[in-house]
């Protein structure tokens, strides 16, 4: 952001920054920065109307950042609803929400990113991932890699869809809803099924906790997907590699433990396979720009063969997603084994949101900078940026973590 700002022709110098671990802590310091503000411009007889606050309002519960990272949007509930708050939170979003009112009516401009603070409409809000997002995007990219849509009933995808428990059971229903709303079309007609059952063509989004398990490690993931394969109603138990196509992880975190599981129980290969144009030396080369990817559609599931699978075809490597493109879990994603991970594109919010501050500053609107659309807010519609979410796989690593300086080839184990 900053550097965003620098670039639309802000000084360096006129941009302070601060972090808070706690809401109580953000709100205190934003209260002291506009009382200062405004102390400044009264003295000086100058106005508040050049000062712009960007705030990213501390979540009041941060325990899914392990999971969805501290991007994950959690909006605070009206003030109405504090019965599941603490004292001290609601005592800091009433701070936070009368400071943040008071700097507006002073003249200043007031930017929200990722959440929601009631009873303040922003000039400007920055969304950011939901959990349902998060969901559907997995969902999207497995069933596009595994071409369920040309799957049979006769030939089924094997699926498993791995749900971490949060302290926050509407975020964990929220990322399973995503999930299904992709994948339920499939379970129904049969073009898919789940090994351990605990996905059919019955199952609703109420359903979401027998996905769900206590993600306490990594290790406890890879358990996790060992029990669902050697389920004990299963004639395959004790089998090592029981076929799977794909799993929706849910999170890098959660996939790091089940490629390393799978890894043991013997499955081999790499998600590249199922596209046999693209290999993995294929793919190194070309992130390090030695050639360009070619592409073609995975082989259809009904020209596979109509006998029983062989032990070989069971432990090819699954297609498995992931969110957060965590630089631990980068080498598996050139390697192949983690096919795809998800990330919010900040850069460029941080473009459009230095190019509608610039144009506050200058006595502009927001809304006329093109990519700032009007979005729902409470009951209210702002000015809105969507930051949107970017799936990252070995075929657009370069283009969408090394090239913009997310990360370099070394994090990418190269």
């Amino acid at each position: 952001m900053t550097t965003s700002l620098v670039k639309e022709g802000f000084s360096k110098k006129s941009i302070s920054t601060t972090t808070s671990s706690t809401l109580a802590e953000q709100s205190s310091a934003i209260q002291d920065a506009v009382v200062k503000t405004m102390s400044s411009s009264s003295s000086k007889s100058s106005s508040s109307e050049s000062m712009t606050l960007i705030v990213a309002p501390v979540p009041e519960d941060t325990t899914t950042d392990i999971h969805f990272g501290d991007f994950l949007s959690r909006p605070y509930p009206d003030s109405t609803s504090t019965a599941s708050q603490s004292q001290e939170t609601v005592q800091a979003l009433n701070r936070l929400s009368d400071v943040l009112q008071l700097a507006k009516q002073s003249g200043m401009h007031v930017v929200l990113i990722s959440n929601s603070i009631p009873d303040v409409t922003p000039d400007l809000f920055v969304r950011m991932s939901s959990a349902s997002a998060i969901g559907k995007m997995q969902a999207r990219n497995l069933v596009e890699k595994l071409r369920l849509d040309s799957a049979t009933s006769s030939h089924p995808r094997v699926i498993e869809v791995l749900l971490p428990q949060t302290q926050s059971e509407d975020i964990d229903k929220a990322v399973f809803s995503g999930i299904w709303s992709v994948l339920k079309p499939y379970f129904t007609s049969g073009k898919a099924v789940s090994a351990s059952k605990t996905l059919t063509s019955s199952t609703t989004d109420d359903d979401w906790k027998s996905v769900s398990f206590d993600a306490k490690n990594a290790s406890a993931a890879g358990d996790e997907i060992y029990r669902r394969l050697h389920h004990d109603d299963s004639d395959s138990a004790g089998v090592a590699t029981p076929r799977i196509d794909g799993i929706v992880a849910s999170n890098d975190y959660v996939a790091s433990g089940v490629v390393k599981k799978l890894t043991k129980m013997g499955y081999t290969g790499s998600a590249a396979q199922i596209n046999p144009s693209i290999t993995v030396s294929g793919i190194v080369e070309g992130i390090i720009g030695k050639r360009d990817l070619q592409r073609s559609p995975v082989p259809d599931p009904s020209d596979a063969p109509t006998d029983e699978s062989t032990e070989e075809n069971d432990s090819q490597w699954p297609i498995i997603t992931g969110y957060g493109a965590n630089v631990s879990t980068l080498p598996s994603v050139v390697n192949g084994h983690l096919w795809m991970t998800t990330v919010e594109d900040r850069g460029s919010a941080a473009t459009l949101l230095a190019q509608a501050c610039a144009r506050m500053d200058r006595g502009g609107k927001p809304s006329s900078v093109e990519g700032v659309d009007s979005g729902n807010y409470y009951d209210s519609k702002v000015p809105t940026i969507d930051a949107g979410l970017v799936a990252v796989s070995a075929t657009n690593l370069k283009a969408a973590l090394i090239d913009p300086g997310y990360v370099s080839l070394a994090d990418a184990g190269l």
